[in-house]
């Protein structure tokens, strides 16, 4: 009887917590799909947020759409000690992407690069460890698939763009 309250709470908890989620817009302020009215058009493919300040996260990096100008990726960044950061700093960013996104957490499987990953329909949050240069980083990045998936198409008309089809 113990055991049948004890798994019955942990439903009804895993239900409260995933009725609140919310959707996977965007994050730092920024929106996914938001258009970037001043972006130069061609290669300039990320900028950074200059005036961001968190307790967190030590830099936010977005990347444009080189056309259309719209935002396809958000990306937070922390620089840590160790190639995933300590357990806690690691653990305490994935227990607050589950609050708010548990909704759509899919399962990480052992040999995926992610420590954390959410997906509903073309938008995903995942987490995951890199290096850069000689820092250790801790990232979540947010993205959308279909405008990913539009980056080489715009950068490939751009291109032809520049070609003079009357002397070919």
């Amino acid at each position: 009887m113990r055991f049948l309250k004890v798994f019955l709470s942990a439903v009804f908890l895993f239900a409260f917590f995933n009725a609140y989620a919310q959707p996977i817009t965007g994050a730092f302020g920024l929106k996914l799909g938001e258009y970037v009215p001043d972006w130069p058009e061609g290669d300039v493919r990320k900028a950074e947020i200059t005036d961001f300040k968190d307790d967190f996260f030590d830099s936010v990096r977005f990347y444009v759409l080189p056309h259309s100008k719209r935002i396809y990726r958000i990306q937070g960044i922390k620089i840590v000690k160790t190639l995933c950061g300590s357990e806690e700093e690691r653990n305490a960013l994935i227990d607050t992407l589950r609050e708010k996104y548990g909704k759509y957490e899919k399962e990480v499987k052992e040999f995926e690069d992610f420590k954390f990953k959410a997906e509903y329909k073309d938008s995903a949050i995942y987490v995951f460890c890199g290096a850069e240069g000689h820092d250790f980083t801790l990232y979540v990045s947010y993205l959308d698939w279909s405008l990913v998936r539009l980056e080489d198409k715009e950068r490939k008309m751009i291109e032809k763009e520049k070609i003079d089809s009357s002397k070919l």
